[in-house]
C-alpha cells in the first residue's frame, strides 16, 4: 500500500492466508470474496480500490534472510504483533490524509489473524472508518472483540478456528505427501495449493448475507447518504 492521496470512497485491503504474499490473481480462496464485496459497493455508486497488503516478501519462504523468516513465522504464531502495529500506523496515516475514504480489511486464515491483531492498534481518531472481516482465524489467535470487526467460522464447523486436532493432523500428513510428490517432480507447491482443509473454505454466496449486513451497519452507517 502506497501512502498519499486516494481517489476512492472505499479501499478494500485483502490479507491472504499462508505467508500472505500470494499475488491477487492467484488468491483462489479469497478472490471471490474480494470481487463480491467490490461489486456490491460499486452497485451503491461507491468508488473502490483493491490494495492487498503483503505480510512477507514475494519470494518467501525462499527468502534467504533468516531474520525475515523468523519475524514472519513468529508473528503468524501470535508471538508478537510487530507488522500488525506497523500496518495499523499505515492505515492511520492514510485515513488522516484522506478524510473521506474508508477502509475495509478482508483477511483469510493467517491473514484473518493478522487483521484481527491490526484492529487492536487502530487509533480512535480513525476507527470509525476502518472495519475488518476476519475469515477462518486460526484457533491459536485470540479474537479481538470490537464492533468494527466480524469473525466468520462457518458456523463453528471450521476445524482451523475450532482447533480440531485430528482433522488438522490428517491434513498435515496429506500436505507433507503432496509437497514430497511435487518436489520429486521438480516443483514445490505453493501454500494455497497444498493446504486445503474441509470446512476451512468459504464460499462468497454463503457468507455474502452476513458480510453485506456488517458492511452496511459498521462501515457505511457513518454516512447515511451512502445507503441505497
Amino acid at each position: 500500500m502506497n501512502q498519499g492521496p486516494i481517489n476512492a470512497d472505499i479501499v478494500i485491503v485483502p490479507n491472504f492466508g499462508g505467508w500472505g504474499n500470494v499475488p491477487l490473481n492467484q488468491a483462489i480462496d479469497l478472490e471471490p470474496v474480494i470481487s463480491g464485496v467490490q461489486q456490491y459497493l460499486e452497485s451503491l455508486g461507491l468508488q473502490t480500490i483493491v490494495a492487498p497488503y503483503r505480510r512477507a516478501p514475494a519470494i518467501f519462504p525462499e527468502e534467504p534472510d533468516f531474520d525475515i523468516k523468523l519475524a514472519v513465522i513468529t508473528e503468524m504464531l501470535g508471538l508478537h504483533h510487530t507488522r500488525a502495529r506497523h500496518f495499523a500506523r499505515i492505515l492511520e496515516t492514510l485515513a488522516l490524509e484522506n478524510s473521506n475514504t474508508k477502509f475495509l480489511l478482508l483477511g483469510l486464515s493467517n491473514g484473518a489473524g493478522f487483521i484481527d491483531n491490526t484492529m487492536e492498534y487502530i487509533a480512535p481518531v480513525v476507527e470509525d472508518r476502518v472495519a475488518a472481516v476476519a475469515i477462518g482465524i486460526p484457533f491459536w489467535h485470540s479474537r479481538y472483540v470490537n464492533d468494527n470487526i466480524i469473525h466468520l467460522d462457518n458456523g463453528g464447523n471450521d476445524p482451523v478456528t475450532q482447533g480440531k486436532v485430528e482433522d488438522l493432523f490428517g491434513e498435515a500428513l496429506r500436505t507433507i505427501f503432496l509437497k514430497f510428490y511435487s518436489l520429486v517432480n521438480g516443483r514445490a507447491p505453493k501454500w494455497e495449493e497444498g493446504w486445503r482443509i474441509s470446512g476451512h473454505e468459504y464460499k462468497w454466496e454463503e457468507i455474502r448475507p452476513v458480510v453485506i449486513h456488517f458492511i452496511n451497519h459498521r462501515l457505511l452507517k457513518y454516512d447515511s447518504s451512502l445507503h441505497h
